[in-house]
């Protein structure tokens, strides 16, 4: 039986401050804590969940605990109540090491968890193992950005690091920062080896980081909007950089 100070524990990982401190994080809801299971079940500290859910046959050495939909409801952050909450392990920290593939991404102080949880999904289908963020982004544990990514995060390696950090370690071929007046991004030919550097919702790639580039890229507009939601704009380029060069 679950106790009030177990309860009391869960809801503290609602805010950021206790999820540094503990090193540990919520997932919510079926889908999300059986991707968890399937890719990081050595993540999980212990799954709370209602009789209706069950554990995957697969499944080995989790704790699981069998709690009531109100006990559910007091430890949700969310409006409908899930048939399940995960207890969840930060990620051991590991030296950085760049992973292969065609072009990275760097995320510039993206502040909204619906954009950030979209943009590290979207990644991920187009088949990006690596991600990389600047410090001041969003809490990559928040819970929006979890319920967004939709299990992505237990597939994708998503590095926070500072881009003076990034770029002293790793050479890239090029390095492209996102702008309303940019090269046309159809026209450029071999993105192979590159960073795209994609920044805020409000303010865009920071003036320091436009300057370390080496080019400004934008996504060709053709109707009268000012401008392109920045997880709408991330799925461009990742179709655009993936298929057709």
């Amino acid at each position: 039986m679950v106790t009030n100070l177990q309860i009391k524990f869960i809801k503290s990982l609602h805010l950021k401050k206790n999820r540094l401190e503990y090193g540990q994080y919520i997932c919510e809801g079926a889908k999300i804590v059986q991707e968890l299971i399937s890719f990081k079940p050595e993540y999980i500290e212990i799954v709370y969940a209602a009789d209706e859910w069950s554990l995957p046959i697969t499944a080995k050495n989790i704790r699981l605990e069998r709690v009531t939909c109100k006990d559910l409801e007091k430890m949700s952050q969310h409006a409908t109540v899930p048939s399940v909450i995960a207890l969840v392990n930060f990620p051991k920290k590991i030296p950085f090491q760049p992973v292969l593939q065609k072009f990275h991404l760097f995320l510039d102080q993206i502040a909204d968890p619906g954009n950030l949880g979209t943009i590290i999904r979207t990644a991920d289908w187009y088949g990006h193992k690596q991600l990389f963020l600047s410090p001041n982004c969003v809490d990559l544990y928040n819970s929006k950005v979890i319920q967004s990514a939709m299990g992505s995060h237990f597939r994708m390696e998503c590095v926070e690091i500072n881009f003076n950090d990034l770029v002293a370690n790793h050479t890239f071929s090029s390095i492209y920062s996102t702008a309303m007046r940019g090269n046309d991004l159809n026209q450029l030919k071999d993105i192979t080896g590159s960073l795209v550097i994609m920044g805020s919702e409000s303010h865009g790639v920071s003036s320091e980081l436009l300057t370390a580039s080496d080019s400004k890229i934008t996504i060709p507009s053709f109707g009268q909007t000012e401008s392109l939601n920045v997880a709408v704009a991330a799925g461009i380029i990742l179709h655009q950089f993936t298929t057709n060069t």
